[in-house]
């Protein structure tokens, strides 16, 4: 890639100006900022912060929301156990605060960008300008209406992202320096995303398969031990034959999930509906339909240059079709950031004619703008904060 050969082209070097993308991340960022003030409480804020609740309280998680479910007021064996962890040190030191415990997913959500920074760093060679990659791939990860909204919900969707973006950035300089210490962090960090959602095996599934292909058996061995080890910590509160029964009956019977989710041909099927997260609603159509043709107009130069990180990304895309028990689109963010690095690289294409740029032009400024006006709508100084509406809430409980 060389962002000289791109200058040729007036409309391609727009879309690696500073001058024109810094404004709009700018605009992002506050827009995002301003969204954060009274933001309305999601489902799963107070469905994640009674398990880590009583995480701090007890020592093991359990609900009372969920009394008389599978035994739910007793213990819960299947959670995002190292996520809740986090939440129930930020409530034993902190204090029980639903904008604090939302912080960390916008604490992850940075950690997150700040690794493609240092992954662009890593490959982003010759005369192409690191910063002004990072900075429109952050425009187009921050102005995903999927990414703005999740970042500040108390649910493990952004750790899982920035866990996996560290293995990834591990996994490829390990490869590339032939350094195995590299390729057993990416491992250690593929397994704590495992202790911190399930859904994260497709992180230690695409990191052996990429191994494999590039014939690297030795560093396929380190990272399937250190993912294994470290992923095990799933289990630690699994202390008895009893725990362990308890734990499969609710794995089985857990209310997210369904019987036909236990029937060997539901996850092949699972393949064929995978189309569902990419077109759930209008905030997933505007940037599937950038993504496809970013893909479609590059994908040949894509192959040549940067075919690690495309067939990575495949991976985790058809191994998260197989796994995931739904296809709502809050799992696709965790290989989000992937799909905006395909598409930061595909725009760099410096073999790109004139037709072709212009088509990306206006579908860019279509994402831009829809992505703004779908944002847009987070913001409401008038809605009352979660402690007023507590506040209001309780005057109607009975004494």
């Amino acid at each position: 890639m060389n962002l000289k050969l791109t200058q040729t082209h007036d409309t391609q070097a727009l879309w690696f100006d500073r001058r024109v993308l810094f404004p709009l991340l700018l605009i992002l960022v506050l827009v995002l900022a301003a969204s954060l003030y009274h933001r309305e409480m999601h489902i799963d804020d107070a469905w994640l912060a009674d398990y880590a609740y009583w995480l701090d309280k007890v020592g093991h998680v359990k609900s009372e929301l969920f009394r008389g479910l599978e035994h739910y007021e007793e213990q819960i064996f299947v959670c995002h156990k190292f996520f809740l962890i986090q939440g129930a040190a930020i409530i034993h030191y902190i204090g029980f605060d639903l904008y604090v415990l939302k912080s960390i997913s916008l604490f992850y959500s940075l950690a997150a960008i700040l690794t493609v920074l240092a992954y662009l760093r890593f490959v982003v060679t010759g005369n192409d300008n690191v910063e002004n990659y990072f900075l429109i791939f952050s425009v187009l990860l921050i102005a995903n209406p999927c990414f703005f909204q999740y970042a500040f919900v108390f649910r493990p969707e952004m750790n899982v992202t920035a866990f996996g973006l560290i293995s990834y950035y591990f996994l490829n300089r390990g490869l590339d320096r032939s350094q195995g210490i590299f390729i057993a962090l990416s491992a250690f960090f593929a397994g704590i995303a495992v202790f911190t959602h399930l859904n994260s095996l497709m992180f230690i599934v695409a990191g052996l398969v990429i191994l494999f292909f590039e014939k690297r058996y030795a560093f396929l061995t380190i990272f399937a031990l250190v993912s294994t080890v470290f992923s095990s910590f799933y289990f630690y509160d699994i202390m008895s034959m009893e725990d362990w029964n308890s734990f499969l009956h609710q794995f089985k019977n857990d209310p997210a999930m369904e019987k036909e989710d236990f029937i060997w041909y539901t996850y092949i099927l699972n393949l064929f509906k995978e189309h569902e997260r990419f077109f759930h609603s209008p905030r997933e159509i505007i940037f599937s339909v950038l993504l496809i043709v970013v893909l479609g107009f590059n994908f040949r130069f894509l192959m040549v240059n940067h075919k690690r990180l495309l067939s990575y990304t495949f991976l985790l895309v058809l191994t998260l079709a197989i796994v995931a028990h739904g296809k709502t689109a809050k799992y696709g963010l965790i290989y989000l950031p992937y799909l905006c690095l395909l598409i930061v690289f595909g725009l760099s294409n410096p073999n790109l004619n004139r037709a072709r740029q212009k088509w990306l032009t206006y579908i860019l400024a279509f994402y831009f703008l829809g992505c703004m006006a779908m944002n847009s709508t987070f913001i409401d100084w008038s809605r009352p904060s979660i402690s007023e509406q507590s506040r209001f809430a309780m005057r109607l409980i009975p004494t």
